[in-house]
């Protein structure tokens, strides 16, 4: 049997007026469950979960919201959701990363970086390296110029001991610093790949031309010596 919608909010509003949250809860609750893609109603009974200081429960909510308005295309809207869900558990990793994909879809490229990057620092401080790679490939995907994001993935594969693809990923963040002329940055980089390549001898044979080329014929010598 339908619900009636009406009375079924009049019943809620009355519970609402009387502060009895939970029994106005029970009664959007029935709406929801004959149309679970009500998001208005889903947005009422997360309100009211917040309302009762039960964050966990409203976070439950709003991540259904949120993928509901994803879903649908109105990613301005999930964006504010996922901020709202933040706003009661900053440490919602999951919260972040989808947030910072809202920012793409939205073509915030800015925003999404700076999410993607918070998002891989906290993933990186719990332990959870593979879940940090990922990201941090999502961010050089979504801007391959972006020298930083990509040293800092090299040292994070550097720190998880996978020293082949160390190298391969300086490699690429030094070949940015030569196309834009950052020679210093470009020679500390290049010196972190030989170090997880060692035995790259045309990598040395470069770094000590550089050295030669600043009259360091010390640290010439040594790249020579490879």
């Amino acid at each position: 049997m339908a619900v009636n919608r009406t009375k079924v909010l009049e019943a809620a509003q009355k519970f609402l007026s009387k502060g009895q949250y939970d029994k106005a809860i029970a009664e959007y609750q029935k709406l929801v469950a004959e149309d679970p893609r009500d998001v208005r109603t889903l947005l009422k009974i997360g309100d009211l979960h917040t309302r009762r200081n039960k964050p966990k429960d409203a976070i439950d909510i709003y991540e259904k919201v949120a993928e509901l308005y994803a879903k649908q295309g109105f990613f301005l809207k999930a964006v504010a959701v996922y901020k709202q869900i933040l706003k009661l558990d900053a440490t919602q990793l999951g919260a972040t990363i989808k947030l910072a994909q809202m920012y793409e879809e939205l073509a915030l490229a800015s925003d999404a970086l700076s999410t993607y990057e918070q998002a891989a620092d906290a993933l990186l401080a719990a332990g959870q390296t593979d879940k940090a790679l990922d990201t941090m490939q999502r961010m050089i995907a979504l801007d391959g110029q972006n020298v930083a994001a990509r040293i800092k993935y090299a040292e994070a594969l550097s720190k998880a001991d996978r020293a082949r693809d160390a190298a391969t990923a300086f490699s690429d963040g030094a070949r940015l610093l030569r196309e834009q002329g950052r020679m210093d940055d470009y020679i500390r980089v290049v010196e972190r790949q030989l170090y997880h390549d060692p035995d790259n001898v045309s990598i040395a044979r470069e770094l000590a031309s550089k050295y030669l080329e600043r009259n360091d014929p010390k640290r010439a010598l040594a790249k020579l010596q490879v």
